[in-house]
């Protein structure tokens, strides 16, 4: 009995162990088909990214150097100037030797002028003239003249100089332009220029100097001889003293009635008369601490009329300043402005 017990145990280890073999065998057959579905993925993964790349082998984005820029100038005279500048800057980044590069320049300041962003225009008019520079570095054998495009981009600078109420920098970029150019009529341009920018700070002798610099043939082309007649009539602007206007502010409405500033004069009167008046019947009825407070109010007010006459002289006078120069430009101003044979850029100057 005990043989037999153990031949029946010796079967059932013999049967688990075949039940083993054949679980192993049915893993490794699920392990092959794992690895060979694996591999058709990627086989076919492969396939796929050949075909796109066969597809789209051929497919080139070519910029011509013609259609980029009539692109970025249609955008210019559109009036998109923040789209102009970047296919301005686009054809500069591709076409950089281009013989219209100091053009799409050009461009890129205008537009930045145009949008008021002065700081960046006058960036942009200065890489003109520092690529100039370093043309004329390069071929330094070659005497070479000015551009259009750098002449006006000195002028530009300028503008923008006067457009940030920089008048001294506006300035000095010209004197630096009549230093470098050897053309007279960029220099008489420049002189004109400068002679109006002074008129601007109502600098009426330094004016008169820059003016006299213009050359004999072209005086007649900025009205030199009319415009020095309205000169002489400085003189003759009407002004008032703000010295005096504080003295006679003494007398409450007076200093404003001298600036002919007649309602403030009339309120100025009234007002401190009556706190004046009041001041006084407190005093007189014994209310001492009343009294006081009024006088105190009263000095503030007069005080501030005092102030308020000699700031109305100074308002005065520049108010008829201004009058007489913007007169000024409606008698005897021209504009500088050109055009180039490619795309048109104004560049007349307001004064």
């Amino acid at each position: 009995m005990r043989g037999e017990g153990q031949e029946a145990r010796g079967k059932g280890q013999g049967a688990r162990g075949k039940g083993q073999g054949a679980r192993g065998k049915r893993q490794g057959a699920r392990g092959k088909g794992s690895k060979f579905l694996f591999v058709c993925c990627l086989l076919f993964a492969v396939h796929c990214s050949m075909l796109y790349a066969h597809c789209f082998a051929g497919t080139v984005i070519e910029i011509d150097a013609e259609r980029q820029f009539e692109f970025a100038t249609r955008y210019f005279r559109e009036g998109e100037h923040l789209k102009a500048i970047v296919e301005y800057e686009r054809f500069l980044h591709f076409f950089p030797e281009d013989d219209r590069a100091e053009e799409a320049m050009y461009g890129i300041g205008v537009c930045h002028f145009e949008s008021g962003r002065f700081e960046e225009a006058i960036k942009a008019f200065s890489s003109i003239v520092g690529r100039h520079d370093e043309l004329k570095f390069r071929f330094s054998d070659v005497e070479l003249q000015m551009s259009g495009f750098t002449l006006k981009a000195y002028f530009m600078i300028s503008e923008c100089h006067m457009k940030r109420n920089a008048t001294e920098p506006a300035i000095a970029a010209l004197r630096h332009l009549i230093t470098l150019t050897d053309e007279g009529d960029v220099k008489d341009d420049a002189f004109y220029k400068i002679g109006w920018i002074c008129l601007e700070m109502a600098e009426w002798e330094r004016a008169r100097s820059f003016f006299g610099k213009i050359s004999l043939e072209n005086r007649e082309k900025y009205q030199l001889k009319r415009l020095s007649a309205e000169l002489k009539k400085v003189g003759s602007i009407s002004r008032k003293s703000p010295s005096l206007a504080g003295v006679l502010s003494i007398v409450p409405g007076a200093g404003h009635l001298y600036c002919e500033r007649y309602h403030d004069a009339l309120t100025a009167f009234l007002l401190n008369g009556l706190l004046m008046g009041a001041a006084y019947e407190s005093f007189h009825k014994d209310h001492h601490a009343l009294g006081a407070l009024l006088t105190l109010v009263e000095l503030g007010f007069h005080t501030g009329s005092i102030y308020g006459s000699i700031s109305s002289a100074h308002k005065y006078n520049r108010t008829k300043i201004r009058g007489f120069i913007e007169n000024l430009k409606q008698n005897t101003r021209i504009g500088l402005g050109g055009k180039d044979e490619g795309i048109f850029f104004c560049f007349r100057y307001t004064f």
